[in-house]
């Protein structure tokens, strides 16, 4: 009780928050494995992961990096899906081949590959939460999200479409916005990520988009924000070119798209990041002056 006592005093907690994260974590896996594991067993889930397990299979055959024909579809079809994921998923799928077949490593792949990436989504989510509200909210984020278990539909088992990966990007950009007025190294994050996130899909646009405004708000009205900003611009404007050029093959660099990368998205961002980059550097004395610029 004396010990209690003093920890209260002294604002010390009994249990580091990785423990808590830990525990959340372990639970939320174990749900959703008790929930779908048969069921993987028996089907793909969905046509995208189907669709996607082909992609990967095609490029394991051989097929090119930047060939995203599929065969199987009626013809032309060319798909917009990232390369980098059938990488991961490739890579994941070797691992598992090391000590089992092929059917039972796929199934594995299948399970275990949207599994990893609840923990960047629920770290992305608690850093949020304790930069807005203190570790208080974050604790409260984790009871939220294991009680929020049903929810996690595009992180079940057998969901190996790009989405799952999408999401935890997106969260991740949207923690190291928040946090890039305390943390330098923050607003480089950031840039990265985006690049990182507009290469594997378009649909985090909006919240991409967001984190880049907040970046350009802040400093209209704090000065002091130049850094940040400018640590962000450039990191953008070099996370989008390296994201086109492993995206994009050569054949195609003059090609406009609206799905995906390409020419004309990737200009118009580069362009914008540079300006971001930019800025800081201008006069910017009043805060009209760094509005309209």
């Amino acid at each position: 009780m004396a010990k209690m006592t003093i920890m209260a005093k002294t604002g010390q907690h009994s249990y580091p928050f990785t423990a808590y994260f830990a525990v959340a974590l372990a639970a939320i896996v174990a749900g959703l494995l008790i929930q779908h594991w048969d069921n993987t067993g028996r089907t793909l889930v969905d046509t995208d992961d189907a669709m996607r397990l082909a992609q990967m299979r095609d490029w394991l055959a051989g097929q090119g990096w930047f060939d995203l024909q599929q065969k199987r579809m009626a013809l032309p079809y060319e798909s917009h899906w990232s390369r980098l994921v059938d990488a991961g998923l490739a890579a994941l799928l070797s691992f598992f081949k090391i000590f089992a077949g092929q059917e039972l490593s796929e199934r594995l792949l299948r399970v275990i590959w949207p599994l990893l990436f609840i923990a960047p989504a629920l770290c992305g989510v608690c850093a949020i939460a304790w930069r807005l509200a203190g570790r208080e909210a974050a604790l409260l984020t984790l009871l939220f999200a294991v009680a929020g278990v049903p929810a996690y539909q595009q992180f079940s088992p057998g969901r190996v479409d790009h989405h799952n990966v999408q999401i935890a990007v997106t969260i991740l950009t949207l923690a190291a916005t928040v946090w890039s007025d305390r943390v330098r190294w923050c607003a480089i994050a950031a840039g990265v990520l985006t690049g990182f996130g507009l290469a594997i899909g378009f649909e985090g646009l909006p919240y991409l988009a967001a984190c880049g405004a907040a970046f350009a708000l802040r400093y209209i009205f704090d000065p002091q924000s130049a850094d940040a900003l400018r640590r962000y611009g450039c990191s953008l404007a070099v996370s989008v070119i390296v994201a086109f050029l492993v995206s994009v093959g050569s054949a195609h660099w003059t090609r406009s798209l609206c799905d995906n990368l390409a020419f004309n998205s990737t200009a118009a961002m580069v362009a914008g990041a540079t300006v971001l980059a930019i800025i800081p550097s201008l006069p910017s004395e009043r805060i009209f002056i760094r509005a309209g610029a």
